[in-house]
């Protein structure tokens, strides 16, 4: 048994492992070990136990979107990316799928969530909990490129930043390389969108978009499509906020998440940029 964390008067980041053969406890290494915290979640994979959330303290505002991997073997602590993490949370619920950790709720002692997030502990990746696509690190040719495998067809990957919005209002359009390998789709179809948390910054609720939250998906059809070679796309974030059918994206200053959507059930992406064409 493997227990980390807690309160008991201050805030730790201690564990222990419990051995019921000999009826022992041995400390768990503090070296690189998450913060100091309570209502975190822990789950135990097989062979690690991941830690994530939490705060400081009793109803405390230091919340965390932080966490760590415990291995028991090595008594050793890797920390988790927060990278697409969802946002700071504290009382919220952890679950192990057998290959993800699922957390979702909680509270920021102020509001309650309705999101969460699916985190990958070998690739070491967060997803959105909506997100079905799973993605992997490839290199081609030496340039390091980004796979999404999308079981269904119509199917939405998320690329999120949630917790590190982008202002792109100084930015006149939106760079992707994209290649549709041949014989995954029946034709070729590429939809990329952008969300924003609009002006409160905030992510107002599902199913999105609600509140001032807005989003936009812009339709990438033949024969610019074409299955087996790469394609360059600058995309006018215009075409996203003054699109020929609604919905429009309403601004850009808090984008949260790039949306990719195709009828290929794989996808390989490189160079995504926001970029000033100087006009």
């Amino acid at each position: 048994m493997v227990i980390w964390g807690g309160d008991s008067g201050t805030t730790t980041q201690t564990g222990g492992l419990y051995d019921p053969v000999t009826n022992s406890w041995v400390d768990t290494t503090t070296v690189n070990a998450p913060s100091p915290r309570l209502f975190h979640s822990a789950v135990w994979t097989g062979s690690e136990m991941i830690v994530w959330g939490g705060n400081q303290g009793s109803h405390s505002v230091n919340l965390y979107n932080t966490g760590g991997r415990y291995d028991p073997v090595t008594d050793a602590w890797t920390p988790t990316s927060s990278s697409g993490a969802p946002s700071a949370r504290a009382r919220h619920t952890g679950v192990w799928t057998g290959d993800r950790l699922v957390v979702w709720g909680g509270t920021d002692e102020t509001l309650y969530y309705n999101t969460g997030g699916r985190y990958d502990p070998v690739a070491d990746t967060w997803s959105a909990t909506w997100d079905v696509a799973d993605v992997a690190d490839l290199q081609i040719a030496g340039d390091d490129v980004k796979v999404y495998n999308i079981p269904t067809q119509l199917d939405i990957a998320v690329i999120e930043f949630a917790t590190n919005l982008i202002d792109a209002t100084s930015m006149t359009h939106l760079h992707i390389d994209i290649w549709v390998p041949q014989g995954t789709a029946s034709t070729p179809f590429f939809g990329l969108g952008l969300f924003s948390f609009g002006p409160d910054g905030v992510f107002s609720g599902s199913p999105p978009p609600q509140g001032d939250d807005s989003q936009c998906v812009v339709a990438i059809l033949e024969p610019q499509l074409v299955f087996g070679q790469w394609l360059s796309l600058d995309i006018p974030l215009s075409d996203f906020t003054e699109p020929d059918y609604p919905p429009a994206l309403e601004e850009t200053a808090h984008l949260a998440q790039i949306i990719l959507r195709s009828d290929a059930v794989q996808l390989i992406v490189d160079n995504i940029y926001f970029y000033n064409d100087g006009s």
